[in-house]
């Protein structure tokens, strides 16, 4: 697969080469590369010479040294490889981009319908109690109170002596902590046809990993790929996934996140599926069955099976759908129909706002 880039863009207010942000240039390409780094430099050092960057004053070794310098590469007798605030700087550059111009729509909690510290103030109040937040008074409730109760007691002037049968204070929403697991499509059909599926689900899945560790901490991601099998992977390995010449087994996928949320004692519990295809393989009695033809009965009845499964275990699921397929869309309203779940059908460039919205604004359930 031949990737193209275009001219590249320097930051406002600069010009040229200098004012270019390499480190992010380079984590891009990083991501395109599945974590290769000779591959990621390789690309770098193209761009560079195709962009008039390289000369007698800057080499392609000071574009290394730079890089170096900032702590993202090592470069020894093995070559050069990618340091741990080098993946951090990747995760980081990935995010902003993924969620520049998104902010303010990501804005919320998971709210569970019952009142409680934490979250949102409400409007209704109730009487003050040891270990209230005094942050939450109601002073004109408050005051209310104590003119009310001096017009019984003639002795107490309005306001002049609060009691603390006087306090009141506001109501909060309570927030529940999240449990969810992220499925990634690594089928072969998320490069085919010379059009990148992957790289865009990857910065997704890079994003939702730092967004929920930075807004919702008490949440937890956990992460899997499936092909012709599933396989649970750490987060910060995501850049590092490669689509390879696999069938798409979406029951196993299923099945994995189950196990893995059976895991998770939170409340809510959520399964966010990025795919572009519909299931072509499952496994029976103990071996790999693939179909890739149509709608295969049996692929569609074991992954419908797992779909109840979720319903019946109160799992939500979300799936993103990057394809719009007639016959794709007909296979994923049925899926939703029988799991009791969502679907969004989306482009690659509206995949991250699909999903990071979706994830904020979800609200369902009550604190057991």
């Amino acid at each position: 697969m031949d990737i193209r880039y275009g001219q590249a863009l320097p930051e406002e207010g600069g010009e040229g080469e200098d004012k270019i942000n390499l480190v992010d240039l380079f984590s891009q390409l990083f991501l395109r590369s599945n974590g290769d780094v000779r591959q990621a430099l390789e690309w770098l050092r193209r761009i560079a010479e195709r962009q008039g960057w390289l000369n007698r004053e800057r080499t392609f070794e000071d574009m290394l040294d730079e890089l170096e310098e900032k702590g993202v590469l090592r470069r020894d007798k093995e070559g050069p490889t990618i340091t741990p605030a080098g993946d951090q700087a990747v995760r980081e550059s990935v995010f902003e981009r993924v969620f520049k111009g998104m902010g303010r729509s990501l804005r919320g909690n998971h709210n569970t319908g019952r009142l409680g510290k934490g979250g949102e103030r409400q409007a209704e109040t109730r009487p003050f109690a040891f270990g209230d937040d005094l942050s939450d008074l109601d002073f004109t409730a408050t005051l209310k109170n104590s003119f009310r109760r001096s017009d019984a007691d003639p002795d107490d002037g309005p306001g002049e002596n609060l009691s603390e049968e006087d306090f009141e204070v506001h109501e909060r929403e309570q927030l529940a902590s999240c449990s969810t697991v992220l499925m990634l499509d690594i089928s072969h059909s998320m490069i085919l046809y010379g059009e990148d599926r992957i790289t865009p689900a990857k910065m997704v899945a890079m994003s939702l990993a730092e967004f929920v560790k930075r807004h919702y901490p008490r949440d937890t991601l956990d992460v899997i790929t499936f092909g012709d099998e599933a396989k649970e992977i750490p987060a910060d390995r995501i850049a590092h996934v490669a689509v390879g010449p696999y069938h798409t087994n979406t029951c196993d996928g299923l099945r994995l996140a189950q196990n893995l949320l059976r895991k998770r004692k939170n409340t809510n519990k959520q399964i966010f599926m990025v795919t572009d295809g519909k299931p072509s393989a499952v496994f029976d009695r103990g071996r790999l069955y693939r179909n890739s033809f149509g709608l295969d009965p049996l692929v569609l009845q074991k992954t419908f099976a797992e779909g109840r499964a979720c319903r019946k275990s109160k799992i939500r699921v979300c799936t993103f759908m990057i394809a719009k397929d007639p016959y794709l869309i007909e296979f994923v309203e049925e899926f939703s129909k029988v799991c009791g779940g969502k679907a969004f059908y989306t482009g690659l460039d509206g995949l991250g706002e699909f999903v990071f919205v979706d994830y904020a604004a979800h609200r369902r359930g009550k604190v057991r």
